[in-house]
């Protein structure tokens, strides 16, 4: 594989959808690969797909110098170095905050407002955060408010495809006190939030933003993700894997409670 370009600079950040990512490096740059069925790479050439090995990579379609890059299922987020808001890809479920249900080939200025700061992405959902701390949900450009009155410092967001009716979300934000919380769907194959059930307070759990409910972890966790059927946390002292998990031999199993 050739892969000289990747060292030319440094990479600032990086994406995966289920489907692409991202490569942002520190010239601002974007380099997407993987599938392009609903422009999700943003490219000048209509193509159906970019490998990572190609001699001569395609880059983001844009003039524009970015600081933030996310990737959801077959859409892209960025943040531009003046604080701008872009998204390109599919639009359908209304994710890049567009009101036309369409595909947006090429990157696309989502709103004039700027002092933007950080993008996120996952399955259908996206969000942003500005300079201020305040985090907008995209889909519907509203504030997620924060249960205590304080700021956002991030977000880490778990979502599949549709599936035979179904759709699993869960949406785990992080305050400037290091609280964490979550959103998200029952309407999956377990119907709850199944592994995250063991740290918060509802079994079933079908909630909005406007509905979030606090993490339930010990006060110096700096960290905190978790898909539906597996997690980690990190606080000062440990790093704690649970969930599904593979045994020796090979049988699954799952943990009910962190180990």
């Amino acid at each position: 594989l050739n892969l000289h370009f990747l060292f030319a600079h440094e990479l600032l950040d990086v994406a995966s959808g289920t489907r692409h990512s991202l490569l942002l490096f520190d010239n601002g740059k974007i380099l997407p690969f993987g599938d392009n069925g609903h422009g999700q790479l943003g490219l000048s050439k209509t193509i159906d797909y970019q490998s990572i090995s190609e001699e001569n990579p395609l880059y983001v379609d844009t003039p524009e110098n970015f600081i933030s890059v996310a990737a959801g299922l077959n859409f892209s987020l960025a943040v531009s170095d003046d604080g701008g808001l872009w998204g390109w890809g599919n639009n359908h479920n209304y994710q890049l905050g567009l009101h036309s249900p369409r595909t947006i080939e090429k990157p696309q200025l989502l709103t004039d407002v700027k002092g933007w700061k950080k993008v996120f992405a996952g399955g259908y959902e996206s969000l942003a955060l500005k300079d201020d701390g305040t985090l907008w949900n995209l889909r519907n450009f509203e504030i997620i408010k924060n249960p205590n009155g304080t700021i956002w410092k991030d977000v880490n967001i778990y979502g599949e495809a549709w599936g035979w009716g179904d759709y699993t979300l869960i949406v785990v934000l992080q305050d400037i006190d290091n609280k964490f919380w979550v959103y998200g769907t029952c309407l999956d194959s377990l119907d709850n939030f199944s592994i995250i059930n063991s740290f918060i307070d509802k079994e079933t759990v079908c909630i909005d933003a406007d509905t979030i409910l606090p993490i339930n972890i010990s006060s110096d966790t700096t960290r905190f993700q978790v898909t539906d059927l597996s997690g980690i946390y990190q606080n000062k002292s440990d790093t704690v894997i649970f969930g599904l998990s593979v045994a020796d031999d090979e049988k699954m199993q799952r943990i009910k409670e962190p180990v």
